[in-house]
């Protein structure tokens, strides 16, 4: 993905108040070519703003990202008096992308008349190109709508193909994902459940009594129980150093890259002190992953194993005119985890149901039993996971649960459990709602539960006469009301092409295009004009 040359270089502004976050949006925009200052406040992005404007000569700033969620001045009230500064100093406002975890609700509608775009965490590389694309009105490809694996097109990816990595990490939803993508790029993948269990696999290489190949690269949770991401790594570092150790003759300074989420990646210090080489954040956004990757393991000829997916044709993808519609969920972010497969997709979805159902229970006993370490883990799990899954909502409830445990904030943790428990309830019901036509295979499609044929027309007909009036408004309430009409009309199955085609459009505020297409729903479905 490249942006129009004359977009590339512009400057850009970062401003979040958490460090790792602006590590990555700030790694994700050099990425795309620009030159790019970060801040942790709203005052103090005012502040930077307008020390370049008085700076003679200084190139001005063009974009600024601003999160919501931020102590002091939130990023409502950040974005509002950027635009006033611009406005009073006659001079022109930088693009702005607004970040949230809660969606189109409340404070955001505030924003929406001061913002260019904006974008739902967590953020992937695509849709941070996605958004600045929107932000300065150019055209998006069909192309670079397309639910894939990584861009394979990663400088020096193809030169470290059949590299062996091991992936430690305690949940198995989050192993599914990251091997699929790993997989999918020709990588041969070992999983571990804990640290412990890393370290020994590292420990056998050496003294098994066969020749075994070493790992390229180890991929390291951080928080896991029976041993977590750091002490593992500086076990693995003492075996390296150790001359009488068993595998200090096959590898030398292994990399091991951390998985981390937004909550634990501050610590910077004890990451280096452990021994780790670099950072991935949680949700893993594969093209962030390869890029590190990449820098890390050694460029060379390695053998692909028959058998595995880089070797294999590649497997039909989906494009987001496909997805099916599940509330509270990001349908395309996390089928563009798994390489665009349904099953796979369809798969970690059920699993997340069986495996988290009782979450809330299960935190709230721990809270009860003042097993703070406990009750950590159980929300740092339920974190990861529903990121990784697209639950984009349940992810930021569950890393500020996460966080006020961290700081030792018990006294809100009973409405943060509330918050999370609902969350988790609609989320589930939504998985529950999702009917999955065909015969299960990858080339299948997903459908939105309902009984085919038996339509409310009244209710169809009231809510197709609200979307056609937020259409006619460039209203982005649009899509919730979309997300209403696919409820009603269920399983009929003759407007769900022309539904999912809508959906896209709307999703990139074509508007007008939008409403055009509605018109040809409304002839389908034999309603005809309001």
């Amino acid at each position: 993905m490249k942006l129009p040359v004359d977009l590339q270089g512009i400057r850009a502004m970062v401003v979040d108040d958490n460090l790792s976050t602006r590590r990555v949006f700030q790694k994700f925009l050099e990425k795309l070519t620009l030159e790019v200052t970060s801040v942790g406040s709203g005052s103090e992005a005012l502040r930077e703003l307008e020390r370049a404007a008085r700076q003679g000569g200084e190139k001005p700033y063009e974009l600024v990202l601003v999160d919501w969620k931020m102590p002091g001045m939130d990023g409502v009230e950040t974005v509002i008096r950027i635009k006033e500064s611009c406005r009073v100093a006659g001079e022109k406002a930088p693009a702005i992308l607004f970040v949230t975890g809660f969606g189109r609700l409340g404070a955001t509608r505030e924003a929406e008349q001061h913002v260019d775009v904006l974008l739902l965490k967590p953020v992937t590389y695509s849709a941070m190109f996605r958004a600045i694309m929107e932000a300065f009105g150019r055209d998006i490809t069909e192309k670079s709508r397309m639910i894939k694996p990584a861009d394979v097109d990663i400088k020096g990816l193809d030169q470290i193909r059949g590299a062996r990595i091991l992936l430690v990490d305690d949940q198995e939803i989050n192993r599914q994902v990251a091997g699929e993508i790993l997989e999918d790029a020709g990588l041969v993948v070992s999983t571990a459940n804990n640290g412990s269990e890393a370290v020994e696999m590292i420990f056998a290489l050496g003294s098994s009594g066969r020749e075994q190949k070493p790992f390229d690269a180890i991929l390291m949770d951080i928080q896991m129980p029976v041993m977590d991401g750091y002490e593992a790594t500086k076990q693995i570092r003492k075996l390296e150093q150790d001359p009488l150790s068993p595998i200090s003759h096959l590898q030398s300074s292994l990399p091991i890259i951390a998985m981390t989420g937004h909550a634990m990646g501050g610590d910077r210090e004890k990451s280096l002190a452990s021994g780790l080489n670099d950072h991935v954040t949680k949700p893993i956004d594969p093209d962030f992953l390869f890029l590190t990757l990449v820098k890390w393991i050694k460029p060379g000829e390695r053998e692909v194993p028959k058998g595995t997916k880089g070797q294999k044709e590649t497997e039909k993808r989906t494009v987001e005119g496909d997805l099916p519609h599940i509330p509270g969920i990001d349908v395309a972010s996390a089928l563009a985890r798994v390489g665009g497969k349904k099953k796979v997709f369809e798969n970690t979805l059920r699993k997340f149901s069986a495996d988290f159902s009782d979450s809330p229970s299960r935190i709230g006993s721990a809270i009860e039993d003042n097993d703070m370490e406990l009750a950590k883990h159980l929300v740092h799990a339920l974190k990861g996971v529903s990121g990784n899954i697209g639950a984009n909502g349940l992810f930021e409830i569950a890393q500020d649960f996460e966080k006020s445990i961290i700081e030792g904030q018990i006294d809100g943790l009973g409405g943060l459990l509330s918050r999370l428990s609902s969350s988790l309830e609609q989320v589930l019901d939504s998985i529950d709602s999702v009917a999955w036509a065909g015969d299960e295979s990858e080339g299948s499609g997903p459908a939105v539960a309902g009984e085919a044929g038996l339509v409310n027309l009244k209710e169809i007909t009231s809510r197709i006469k609200d979307l056609r009036a937020f259409l006619e408004d460039d209203d982005t309430r649009a899509m919730d009301c979309l997300s209403e009409l696919k409820e009603y009309l269920g399983g009929y199955g003759r407007g769900r092409e022309e539904l999912s085609k809508l959906t896209d459009l709307i999703s990139n505020y074509e508007f007008e295009a939008a409403l055009s297409l509605l018109v040809e729903i409304e002839k389908e479905l034999g309603i005809g004009s309001l």
